[in-house]
């Protein structure tokens, strides 16, 4: 066997560790097998300031995701765009959505140190092959996290401990359990489809409306989006990561119309935004400020305006509005 034989090999049987491992995390936190065990009851009331906000839209990152604090510069210049857009809507951005504790992968995990060098040098422009090496491990575990999500077994526990840390976030920035005040789930590549599959629990936990916008989101069939008020796809024409739920994942296929994905479509809770020639990552993505529109736009300002629009729509009324 030649070298490059046994590095496929070698690869190929990481890469089915690893997916034996992905649900691991879920199933020891489920079974109370950590210092965070599960709570006999979802959520907690808790005193609040009354500074509550008229609706909060929570950014759940993608497969390249280390710490929501140590985001890559791109990404977190445009929430900023985002949160500006929002008002006077609250932008949450400090959720890890591939974790039911909210762990980062620089938190506290046997491999911290190779993650914690992964996060230094993402912004660097010029990566080595090693550091190539190292974010694709990131990629890798994030993305089975992201099968784990949608697997029947192991999905319910998993989308439920990840919304149980949302509901934790949102009333760190101010939510009041009993506002009722609507909630966005704003899931980039592979955060839709934990954005789904934890929204019929964040709304039970939260007793409040729950929509969901991705920027290029990829989805399961996961039932968890009829539980949705609507869920918006901000879609690039030159974004063919997105489809990707429609090939692999049968319930998307004309084959089985009764699952939950063409429920939904069938209820109308699904609406899809051209956002023009954007791509799903890297140059020309939707979060790039340097790739222009023809009206001079940049992709970061149209897609931070879009979102912007569509919080807008979805604000209460408030008395004076009522009236």
């Amino acid at each position: 066997m030649d070298l490059i034989s046994a590095l496929v090999c070698l690869v190929g049987l990481a890469a089915l560790l690893l997916a034996l491992l992905a649900p691991l995390e879920s199933l020891r936190w489920w079974a109370g097998w950590t210092k965070d065990a599960p709570p006999e009851a979802p959520l907690a009331t808790r005193p609040t300031d009354g500074s509550s906000a008229p609706l909060y839209v929570v950014y759940l990152s993608g497969v390249a995701a280390i710490d929501p604090n140590q985001m890559h510069h791109k990404e977190s210049g445009f929430l900023d765009l985002v949160a500006e857009k929002i008002r006077p809507a609250v932008l949450v951005r400090d959720v890890f959505p591939y974790s039911v504790t909210n762990n980062p992968l620089t938190g506290d995990r046997p491999l911290r140190g190779l993650y914690e060098r992964v996060s230094r040098v993402s912004n660097k422009r010029s990566k080595s092959f090693a550091d190539w090496g190292s974010l694709g491990l990131v990629i890798l575990r994030n993305l089975l996290q992201i099968l784990v999500s949608a697997d029947p077994r192991y999905g319910p526990p998993t989308s439920f401990g990840v919304a149980k840390e949302i509901a934790e976030a949102l009333l760190a920035k101010g939510y009041r359990l009993d506002s009722g005040a609507p909630v966005m789930l704003l899931g980039y590549s592979g955060g839709g489809q934990v954005s789904v599959g934890c929204a019929p629990y964040l709304k039970q936990i939260l007793q409040c409306p729950v929509y969901v916008i991705g920027i290029g989101g990829v989805y399961s069939d996961d039932p968890g989006i009829l539980s949705v008020e609507h869920l918006y796809q901000l879609a690039g024409s030159k974004d063919y990561t997105r489809s990707v739920g429609d090939l692999l994942f049968p319930g998307h296929w004309f084959l089985f119309p009764n699952s939950a994905w063409h429920r939904a479509k069938r209820a109308g809770k699904l609406t899809t935004l051209d956002m023009g020639p954007m791509k799903h990552t890297l140059k020309g993505d939707y979060f790039s400020r340097s790739s222009k529109l023809p009206d001079g736009a940049s992709h970061a300002e149209k897609t931070a305006a879009a979102i912007g629009e569509l919080v807008a729509a979805h604000l209460p009324a408030t008395p004076a509005q009522e009236t």
